[in-house]
């Protein structure tokens, strides 16, 4: 009686570790330390082959069931004692991914079983998302484009229109306001690309500032209309600080024969001629922005420039600058602080005296306008007259600690006249000071801060 109530026992043991095992979302088999198996569940089975019962597996020898030698060669290591711990992070089994861990044990070796299909199909999703989708916009990549293009050549999609894209002042967007504005720029004219597109067109960025749109089954004129909505589109747009511009240009397959490459320089050429045509009118507008937000995050009101625009000039029709100088004179008048767009507000709006840290900040405005005015062929005259506005006539100044002569003479006008305004207008941190005290300043400081024949050529004007 004895036995047969340890029997029931051991039974009833045996059949709630068999339910619990069951119910375990991850195969287990465990095998004895002859290899044969005495728990598994149903997971593990179908694992191993389809159509295969828990009762079938049972008291027989696990290679029985298994073809794959890496799992062998586990499974007979931990039996040998030569491991008592394997993991095989991936093996493929009965068209399955699983990750298995064997482990030696009093009794033989456990196994357990882990599907992770999913999660190898959906990593596979993701890197073949990656392959062909650009990781800024989420559009197409020119990888993908090469795929598509290998499609159409064996399908009817003619005629098939292509409108190839290039952004207009990204770089001095990334210059003046940093990448991540530029990088919003990107993402809006994609955005611009996408709300246009129509369903079965294929829109790819192919470069930093470059986009292409395969139109199939379109004409030229209907492509035409898509390129005019969007360009009504960036005009439209003011979520960045600088307008979003894109030159377009437009090519259209008719015949089959026709090699797609050729398709692709006609809409390149056009977007280049296209892009000449236009960057007077873009290149005001970049400019007409970046006035605005010199005049919305910096104390250079409109008022002040005018100021320093009429005192300049004046200085240098009395010194017979060219008319091409003086027109530049007028541009710096206007433009010789833009680097300031690049500092912090808080520090622009500071009311108390700067720190020495803040101070270096503001001393590097004049490079960062130098490298703004260097991205826009219209800013590039007035380039080293920015960055030389503060240089010293006695070769203290800063960024590059010129001296005399060698400081160009617009930037020494727009050092006496941008001075001088400022003195008699004030700051949030210094009181203005009367005509005759800035006066008196500017002699102080002739022949050491400023051109001392500047200076007086400023003076006797003033008192003209």
């Amino acid at each position: 009686m004895k036995n047969l109530a340890k029997e029931n026992h051991i039974n009833e043991i045996k059949d709630f570790l068999i339910a619990i095992v069951g119910n375990v979302p991850s195969g287990i088999i465990a095998v004895n330390q002859e290899g044969y198996v005495t728990l598994c569940n149903a997971l593990a089975t179908e694992y191993l082959q389809k159509h295969l019962s828990v009762a079938s597996v049972i008291d027989n020898h696990i290679l029985e069931f298994i073809s794959n030698t890496k799992l062998e060669n586990v499974i007979q290591d931990c039996l040998s004692s030569r491991r008592d711990s394997i993991e095989i992070p991936c093996i493929e089994l009965n068209n399955r991914f699983l990750r298995v861990k064997a482990k030696k044990t009093l009794r033989g070796v456990l196994m357990i079983f882990e599907d992770i299909t999913e999660m190898i199909q959906n990593s596979e999703k993701e890197l073949l998302y990656k392959i062909y989708h650009d990781e800024l916009t989420g559009l197409y990549n020119r990888n993908y484009l090469n795929v598509k293009l290998n499609d159409f050549d064996n399908l009817n999609n003619l005629p098939l229109s292509v409108i190839i894209g290039d952004i207009n002042g990204l770089k001095i967007t990334n210059d003046s306001l940093g990448h991540l504005e530029g990088d919003k720029l990107i993402k809006i004219i994609s955005e611009i690309f996408e709300k246009t597109c129509r369903e079965g067109d294929y829109i790819f960025r192919t470069g930093g500032d470059e986009f292409l749109m395969l139109l199939p089954e379109t004409i030229e004129k209907e492509a035409e209309k898509i390129c005019d909505r969007i360009k009504d589109s960036c005009k439209k747009n003011r979520d960045v600080k600088i307008v979003p511009s894109i030159a377009l240009g437009l090519a259209v397959k008719l015949e089959e024969k026709k090699d797609i490459q050729i398709v692709f320089k006609e809409a390149e050429d056009q977007m280049y001629k296209n892009k000449v045509f236009e960057s007077e009118s873009v290149n005001n507008t970049i400019i007409k922005s970046l006035e605005t937000m010199l005049r919305e995050t910096t104390n250079e009101t409109l008022e002040h420039s005018l100021r320093v625009e009429k005192y300049s000039l004046d200085i240098g029709k009395k010194m017979d600058l060219s008319k091409w100088e003086l027109n530049t004179l007028a541009s710096l008048a206007h433009l010789h602080d833009i680097g300031k767009v690049t500092i912090p507000i808080s520090i622009i709006e500071k009311a108390g005296p700067l720190n020495s840290e803040e101070w270096e900040v503001i001393k590097r405005h004049p490079e960062m306008g130098y490298k703004i005015a260097n991205s826009s062929p219209k800013l590039t005259r007035i380039a080293e007259g920015i960055l030389a506005h503060h240089e010293w006539w006695n070769g203290m100044g800063y960024p590059k600690g010129l001296k005399g002569n060698k400081i160009p003479i617009l930037a020494r006008i727009i050092s006496v006249t941008d001075a001088f305004d400022v003195m008699t207008i004030g700051r949030a941190y210094k009181e203005p000071m009367s005509f005759d005290s800035a006066i008196e300043e500017l002699i102080s400081c002739s022949g050491s801060q400023f051109d001392p024949n500047i200076v007086k050529i400023f003076i006797d004007q003033l008192n003209y």
